[in-house]
């Protein structure tokens, strides 16, 4: 009777102690989602903890287009002459799950610079890669710096790392080309379901076929699906592009502002805001 009572007297000191501490979220539940976070790694507008809105990297200017300039620029330089290229991103729709980066990928091997690409896309939750040691080192010395333009952030970036600097490449308008207008020309991904892909492959000898695996996995099987709308072949794929309608995003609120702070700059960024606000 004893035994029962103090068990009892336990049991209610840690139902107490249950309700005072703050309940746990489960996984799988919709609490547990931080719908913030979720936005934020597919490239959609959010907002922050400081209520500031981000719009989507689209209307950014880090869209597809501008991704796959990128990347062909990088490659392009040779930075490798191994034939078989393993990328590894984000979930991104908006800038690496979409037609634009098949046709790149397809547009590399027609042009021989390349026989293979797989690219692997991170697990929600396991998203850490090397780089980002890299883009730490780089935040790192921006927080010392007053940047008042972009070549200040060249700057920084060059030097964040004494040993084995970073190579800065200054992206130039006729450098970004239009991915998305020859992507609509000669590729259908309606049977791909590339948003639930974790892994793609394109290879020299599959012209037109995108392989897929919704894991990691190296024991799931590929899944073929030619991607090529009708009468398109590697022979006759694009491989001169057209160049990107640059325009600018600076709204004339923005302007605004930046002619108010334009006579607290030095004098050697002036003219660059000057430029920017005409």
């Amino acid at each position: 009777m004893q035994i029962s009572s103090l068990y009892q007297s336990k049991m209610s000191d840690t139902n107490r102690i249950d309700r005072d501490q703050p309940e746990r979220r489960k996984k799988g539940e919709s609490s547990w989602q931080n719908e913030r976070k979720k936005r934020r790694a597919s490239g959609q507008e959010y907002v922050t903890k400081k209520q500031k809105m981000i719009e989507a990297r689209k209307k950014q200017g880090r869209g597809g287009n501008e991704t796959a300039s990128c990347l062909l620029r990088t490659l392009e330089a040779r930075v490798t002459y191994k034939r078989k290229l393993i990328i590894w991103s984000d979930n991104c729709a908006a800038q690496n799950k979409n037609r634009m980066l098949l046709f790149l990928w397809f547009h590399l091997i027609a042009r021989g610079i390349v026989d293979e690409v797989q690219q692997k896309y991170l697990v929600s939750g396991h998203s850490y890669l090397s780089c980002d040691r890299d883009f730490a080192l780089i935040e790192k010395i921006k927080r010392k710096r007053k940047c008042e333009v972009p070549l200040d952030l060249v700057r920084v970036m060059v030097e964040a790392r004494e040993k084995h600097p970073f190579l800065a490449t200054i992206m130039k308008q006729e450098d970004f080309f239009d991915f998305k207008t020859a992507a609509d020309a000669t590729i259908n991904a309606a049977k791909l379901q590339i948003s639930k892909a974790q892994w793609i492959c394109i290879t020299r000898d599959e012209p037109g076929i995108v392989k897929v695996k919704n894991t990691l996995n190296e024991a799931e099987g590929w899944v073929a699906t030619q991607v090529f709308k009708k009468g398109v072949t590697m022979e006759n794929l694009p491989t001169r592009l057209r160049p990107l309608n640059c325009v600018s995003r600076v709204s004339d609120a923005k302007k605004k502002d930046l002619r108010q702070m334009i006579p607290f700059l030095k004098n050697a960024n002036k003219q660059f805001y000057e430029d920017l606000v005409e």
